[in-house]
């Protein structure tokens, strides 16, 4: 097996291609070296590929940029030979992460020998944390989960916008995007809670906005302009208590009439503090404090926080946030303004703090309760399979005991398996059976937060052509490893890290199967479909195997 083809698959861990969502933060200075833009590229041979890692490829000759800035760059490949086909195709930046962490590339265009080929709607993300990539040509993601888009809506974004099938004797590539802002798929981190971007040094700032209802010089925007009220802004930099105010003395009639419009908004609040509540501690006006009704934290550009205080035209209160998700009494009108008027001085203070969108404190997750087992193989040479959908399957409902296979034909095997130890996969999946063990407490986290937690026990039977080999089902690793919500029955895998490299559940040596493999597995302590009969080897021997 090549070096790179291991390199490659040790990025897919087990085939689920880890994609590393957006680092929190805005850009980190680099050197202009550090940040470089290039092809990575290996035929189905992999005799011509290149990958930017120092060594050395005969035969390819490089285009890289220098990424410098948001922009558009090229980059290409010309082989000597020609390369037969595609089997891995993508565009990526060296250190890309750390530079420009909330990216997204716009394929503008790819040119396979000299023609401009079609391209399907693309993401960005990145395998390492480190270096930033759009795929372009990868069967080894079966599900595009995590990256990022122009708007955070995955769409039609796919690991294979090109199709790869159509082009062969491929002499020159060359991509050119457009690097850019993006947004992380559904603009909201794994634990569902908006990302913040770093607050500047020099912190925020705070407001009122005002206007009584003649809206003439009695009104105060945070936009740059002058105006006759004089305002007292708060610096905000962080979680804490704040106070603004404003001055109307310095107006035409000394004073605003009544009020027509008054909130307490922060810049960039949506920015630094999207998931934010602000507590009004107290309004006063000509020095005295008046009675806040309830009160909630919002938007209306997605860009500056506010709690409205008194806007009429908001007639009914839908989106915002409040401490506990609740929407309760908070109305846009708190403050009962018909009973101020000659207002000379106006103070909010208020605590910036901890909110909860409407109704997120009463949303229940779904727990599936329909879930699929699916074999994962591949002997690093002619047998592989990493996909659901593709060899046979069963219908898993907890406890209970269970049969799933592969054949040659089923993964388009040309000969018998003939494993690499360095590259092998061997176990089976179970779709969503770890999301639903987590919500009912018989799996958790352990130590270093990964789900593998559990008193839950597999057995396996494993056969070979038909034929039984030997296994030790003390040494199944079983937990959501890959933190996708599916339960995992590890048997030995080299590139997940459950350690079943070193301790197999079956040797590599016995996993040859010419036309098929077949795993037989019993489960029991998942806490659903309990008190079934989970004793594998009475079902074998009643099976007739």
């Amino acid at each position: 097996m090549k070096k790179s083809m291991k390199r490659l698959l040790a990025m897919a861990t087990s085939g689920a291609m880890i994609l590393s969502g957006a680092i929190p933060g805005g850009m980190t200075a680099l050197a202009a070296d550090d940040t470089v833009a290039y092809l990575t590229f290996a035929d189905s041979a992999w005799t011509t590929q290149y990958w930017y890692d120092g060594n050395e490829y005969e035969g390819v000759t490089a285009t890289t940029a220098v990424v410098d800035g948001y922009g558009q760059y090229t980059v290409g490949l010309e082989f000597a030979a020609a390369a037969a086909d595609i089997t891995f195709f993508d565009v990526e930046i060296a250190n890309g992460e750390a530079a420009y962490p909330d990216s997204f590339m716009t394929i503008d265009s790819v040119v396979i020998n000299g023609e401009e080929v079609e391209v399907g709607a693309t993401y960005t993300s990145s395998d390492n944390g480190t270096d930033t990539r759009t795929n372009l040509y990868n069967s080894w993601v079966s599900e595009v989960t995590e990256g990022r888009t122009a708007d955070g809506e995955v769409g039609d974004a796919t690991a294979t916008p090109v199709d790869a099938t159509a082009y062969t004797d491929i002499t020159s590539i060359e991509v050119t995007f457009t690097l850019g802002d993006g947004v992380a798929f559904g603009g909201e981190s794994e634990d569902g809670v908006v990302e913040a971007e770093p607050l500047p040094e020099e912190g925020t700032t705070a407001y009122l906005s005002f206007a009584d209802s003649a809206w003439g010089d009695a009104q105060y925007w945070f936009d740059g302009n002058e105006y006759a009220v004089a305002a007292t802004n708060a610096t905000v930099t962080g979680y804490g208590q704040y106070t603004v105010s404003l001055d109307f003395s310095g107006t035409e009639a000394g004073a605003a009439a009544d009020i027509a419009f008054f909130d307490v908004e922060i810049a960039g609040g949506e920015r630094y503090f999207p998931n934010c509540f602000m507590t009004i501690d107290s309004v006063v006006v000509n020095g005295e404090e008046v009675e806040v009704g309830a009160t909630y934290t919002s938007s209306d550009d997605g860009e500056a926080t506010r709690t409205n205080l008194y806007n009429s035209w908001v007639s009914e209160v839908t989106e915002g946030r409040t401490a506990d998700g609740e929407v309760g009494d908070a109305t846009p009108t708190p403050v009962d303004a018909t009973a101020l008027t000659d207002i000379v001085t106006l103070e909010v203070t208020f605590t910036l703090g901890d909110g909860v969108a409407f109704g997120a404190s009463d949303e229940e997750t779904e727990v599936p309760t329909e879930f699929t087992a699916f074999l994962m193989f591949s002997d690093g040479n002619n047998w592989e399979n990493y996909d659901q959908g593709v060899g046979t399957e069963c219908e898993v409902y907890g406890d209970g005991i269970y049969e799933v296979s592969l054949t040659a034909e089923q993964c388009g095997a040309a000969a018998q398996a003939d494993p690499d130890e360095t590259a092998v996969v061997f176990l089976v999946d179970i779709t969503d059976l770890g999301t639903a063990m987590v919500a009912a407490g018989t799996l958790t986290e352990a130590d270093d937060e990964s789900l593998t937690v559990t008193d839950a026990v597999a057995k396996v039977a494993v056969y070979v052509d038909g034929e039984r080999v030997a296994s030790k089902s003390d040494n199944i690793v079983l937990g959501d490893i890959e933190g996708n919500g599916r339960l995992r029955i590890d048997l030995l895998n080299v590139y997940d890290g459950s350690g079943t490299d070193a301790n197999p559940v079956v040797q590599a040596a016995l996993l040859t199967p010419a036309e098929e493999i077949k795993v037989v597995f019993s489960l029991s302590g998942t806490g659903l479909n309990s008190d079934v009969d989970t004793d594998l080897e009475a079902y074998l021997t009643e099976a007739g195997y």
